[in-house]
């Protein structure tokens, strides 16, 4: 399916360098053979396409970062419990998957880190408004800030398309500033992961187009101004003890 046509049918970590959760560390320009433009995020709907991803993530957690997480070594996969019910994008070669990111709908099912992300404190949005977005990743000779500013916006349409209020999503130091300027915000002390080290929670509150506008998000563009959404934020964080900063 092309998500960019067909993402309102769908009802529904990442690389960089050692010990970084998420993509963005290191980005080059390494793609003059190909592009990038002209390739589409889709979401896997065969077996065939979720085994590419896998094989994606082997081939840089593994085989580049040499990263110690749980994989299948002989059939060189990395999945795990949280893709049972998984959203898992990718964008795809002729040949093999080059860019992948999985998002999880609380409204499916449980979700990693539920209870470290604190979720149940965003209560009324929580648990059918909440998402999270883990294992993105790209292939070292396509990593590019374009690139991946352009899959982090098709995130942010799935969301809005699927009546998501908060997104929370983990990094490390590397890649904190790229997810603040998207309109990420922490809003919990960071932790020290046992597989990652120092790592950050954050969150993207989707409907507050203040915010969005304030700093100027790749965001802004496919967002809107709802007065009704922009109040809901406004009164839950007038109640709440949650701090965005």
């Amino acid at each position: 399916m092309n998500f960019a046509v067909n993402i309102a049918e769908t009802n529904a970590e990442t690389m960089g360098v050692r010990k970084c959760q998420t993509f963005c560390a290191n980005f080059k320009n390494n793609y003059d053979n190909e592009d990038l433009s002209n390739l589409d995020i889709k979401i896997a709907q065969t077996d065939a396409e979720k085994m590419e991803i896998y094989k994606l993530r082997y081939r840089v957690y593994v085989q580049e970062m040499q990263v110690p997480l749980a994989a299948d070594h002989v059939q060189k996969i990395i999945k795990d419990k949280c893709d049972e019910n998984a959203i898992l994008f990718h964008v795809q070669t002729v040949d093999r998957a080059i860019a992948t990111v999985r998002v999880n709908l609380k409204k499916h099912g449980e979700l990693d880190l539920e209870d470290l992300y604190g979720l149940e404190k965003f209560k009324p949005f929580y648990p059918d408004c909440i998402s999270t977005t883990s294992r993105f990743v790209i292939e070292e000779p396509y990593r590019d800030l374009s690139f991946s500013k352009k899959i982090a916006k098709a995130m942010y349409r799935f969301g809005l398309a699927n009546g998501i209020a908060f997104n929370f999503i983990t990094v490390c130091e590397d890649t904190y500033s790229f997810y603040k300027r998207l309109g990420y915000r922490s809003y919990m002390e960071n932790f020290e992961d046992p597989e990652w080290g120092k790592s950050f929670p954050l969150v993207l509150a989707l409907h507050d187009y203040r915010y969005l506008a304030k700093i100027k998000s790749p965001f802004l563009k496919d967002a809107t101004m709802n007065f009704a959404k922009q109040r809901a934020l406004d009164k839950f964080f007038e109640a709440s003890e949650i701090i965005l900063y």
